[in-house]
């Protein structure tokens, strides 16, 4: 055990604690069988959602109650972390969402500043400031640098599309540059997961849509243990066959409920297969008291419960079936 992993136990304790307000499987699923939104906040009254649940037309302002909660709560392990570099592997995510969003809108003109998502770190002024001047005191330098390299792409390109790949791209570098800086084995491990999954995802859509292999090169990164070669060798096939590669990848065995019959890939199926599996990775943390794995476990949990909690909300506004509502939802940490 290094000494940096006892430094962990103090944010591990209050997670724990902070554990015991997760959503349970049972609650999730009252939720999923309730008939309307009135049995909903019955359900939810007993939970940390009770503040949000309690204000008027909580239905239509969930979703801002949501913000501000995710906000809190990155704050909250940000104040507590002993290396905010580990939060930051999770928040870095929203961040390049919002250089993404405010990027557009100066391209666009529009206002956009609905979209932005609290990252506990940068305020949607700093990443305004950043994107319009191209400079900034508080952003960090790397992710600066990709503020200047998305600028000056669409000074040379008339089509501002690509500056989501460069974005895109910026993101899994520095996500990968950070978590290896932090060189613990057991983050190595999950985020390699993470790359690999999202290059077989990418990969997909990239056939679906029918992209080049110039395309696939420029979105596929090598951050995972499946070698950009093996994916680009299916770059000009096609999805059926595509599909069989990944009942055969290490990962079959995690997505073969996404091959429906003919070897169709779901792609619904496919994104909640993904992260129910880096829950199940998550589960190994609930015997460890010390290091970042508890903590790491916690942030995904929370991460995919206010995921469920969209995804149940806009089911039951668009009434959608239970069975539509189950098959989208994540399983629960708890």
């Amino acid at each position: 055990m290094k000494l940096k992993d006892i430094a962990y136990h103090q944010l591990n304790t209050l997670v724990r604690v902070k554990e015991n307000e997760l959503l349970s499987t049972e609650k999730m699923e009252k939720l999923i069988l309730a008939k309307n939104f009135a049995e909903i906040k019955q359900i939810l009254l007993s939970t940390v959602y009770a503040p949000a649940v309690t204000q008027d037309h909580f239905e239509k302002n969930f979703e801002q109650y949501d913000k501000e909660n995710q906000e809190e709560f990155f704050r909250w392990l940000y104040t507590y972390a002993p290396e905010p570099d580990l939060i930051s592997l999770y928040t870095l995510e929203y961040t390049f969402h919002n250089l993404k969003i405010l990027t557009k809108a100066k391209q666009t003109q529009n206002d956009f500043d609905h979209l932005f998502l609290p990252d506990g770190k940068y305020s949607l002024d700093t990443i305004k400031s950043a994107v319009y001047t191209k400079n900034s005191s508080v952003l960090e330098s790397e992710l600066l640098s990709a503020v200047i390299e998305v600028d000056e792409y669409l000074q040379e390109n008339r089509h501002w599309f690509g500056l989501d790949f460069i974005y895109d791209r910026c993101f899994l570098q520095e996500q990968r540059r950070r978590s290896r800086k932090l060189d613990y084995p057991v983050v190595q491990t999950i985020f390699s997961s993470m790359q690999d999954l999202y290059n077989l995802s990418m990969m997909a859509r990239g056939i679906a849509q029918k992209r080049s292999k110039r395309f696939m090169k420029a979105v596929i990164t090598s951050f995972g243990q499946i070698s950009q070669e093996t994916l680009f060798s299916y770059a000009d096939t096609s999805l059926e066959e595509y599909s069989q590669y990944l009942l055969k990848c290490p990962y079959g065995h995690v997505l073969k409920e996404a091959i429906r019959e003919g070897s169709v890939l779901d792609f619904v199926v496919f994104s909640r297969l993904r992260d129910d599996y880096l829950t199940d990775l998550y589960k190994m943390a609930k015997t460890m008291p010390f290091g970042p794995l508890p903590v790491m476990a916690f942030i995904h949990a929370k991460t995919i419960e206010q995921k469920n909690l969209r995804l149940l909300f806009v089911g039951k506004r668009h009434r959608f079936s239970q069975e539509q509502i189950r098959e989208r939802m994540r399983i629960c940490y708890v």
